[in-house]
C-alpha cells in the first residue's frame, strides 16, 4: 500500500458522514459489573461519502480516485472539515511533539526526530493523536514556547509528520506544534457499484455505496 500524495476531491466531502472509531470489548460478569479492554491506542475514523455526490462531474472526480487507488490498494488524503486543524487558532502552537512510540516527547540534548500529533484533552487527562498528513505551510513548531523556522532550526516530512531538528533541543525542554492536517484513508471496497436513477439534460442522478476508512500509517 502506498500514498497517493494528493487530496480527495473536496467538492465531495460536504454532506459526508463519518467519524472517530474504537475498538473495545466488554465482559460482562454475573453481577452486572463489566471489564472493559481497549484495543486502540488512538481513534480509527471512518467516512461515508455517498450522500455528498450530487453532479456527474462529482461522481467522476470519486471514480477516477477510486481508480486511480485501485480500489482499497492505496491511500490518499483526505479532509475532515470537523476535525482538521490542532487548535481553534492556526496560529496555536500547544499541541505536544510525540517520540517515535507515539509518547509526548521532551528535549533531552541528544534525539533530534519527533513527530507531529493533535492534542485532545478533558480535564486533566490528555490523549495523543499522531498527525503523518500535515498541510505543509500551516506547520509550526517552538522550543518552549519559542517559535522554530524552517530549514534552518528543523526539517519537515509531511508525508509522515516527522520533525527533525538541526541541533537536539535541550533536556526537559517543551516541544509543541501546531497545524492543518488531512487524514490518510482508502476506500473501503474495491467494488465501486453506481446505479443510474434519474436523468435531467444532460446530468445523471447516480445512486451509489461507498466510504472511506483511515490508514494508520
Amino acid at each position: 500500500m502506498a500514498l497517493i500524495n494528493e487530496k480527495f476531491p473536496e467538492l465531495s466531502t460536504f454532506g459526508t458522514s463519518g467519524g472517530t472509531d474504537w475498538n473495545t470489548t466488554i465482559v460482562e460478569q454475573d453481577s452486572g459489573l463489566e471489564q472493559r479492554f481497549i484495543r486502540w491506542p488512538v481513534g480509527r475514523h471512518q467516512y461515508d461519502i455517498a450522500g455528498a455526490i450530487r453532479t456527474n462531474s462529482e461522481f467522476e472526480a470519486v471514480r477516477d480516485f477510486h481508480w486511480i487507488a485501485q480500489g482499497r490498494g492505496n491511500y490518499f488524503r483526505f479532509k475532515d472539515w470537523l476535525d482538521y486543524k490542532t487548535a481553534d487558532s492556526v496560529t496555536a502552537i500547544d499541541s505536544l511533539l510525540l517520540d517515535a512510540n507515539g509518547l509526548p516527547a521532551q528535549g533531552d540534548g541528544v534525539s533530534t526526530e519527533f513527530y507531529l500529533s493533535k492534542t485532545y484533552s478533558v480535564g486533566a487527562s490528555s490523549l495523543y493523536r499522531p498527525i503523518v498528513l500535515p498541510i505543509e505551510a500551516t506547520v509550526l513548531v517552538a522550543i518552549d514556547g519559542v517559535p522554530q523556522a524552517t530549514p534552518g532550526d528543523y526539517t519537515l516530512d509531511a508525508t509522515t509528520g516527522k520533525i527533525t531538528f538541526t541541533t537536539p533541543p535541550l533536556a526537559a525542554t517543551v516541544l509543541t506544534n501546531g497545524c492543518e492536517f488531512d487524514v490518510p484513508c482508502r476506500f473501503n471496497a474495491d467494488f465501486l457499484p453506481a446505479n443510474i436513477v434519474n436523468k435531467s439534460g444532460d446530468e445523471f442522478l447516480v445512486d451509489f455505496e461507498i466510504g472511506l476508512i483511515e490508514v494508520w500509517v
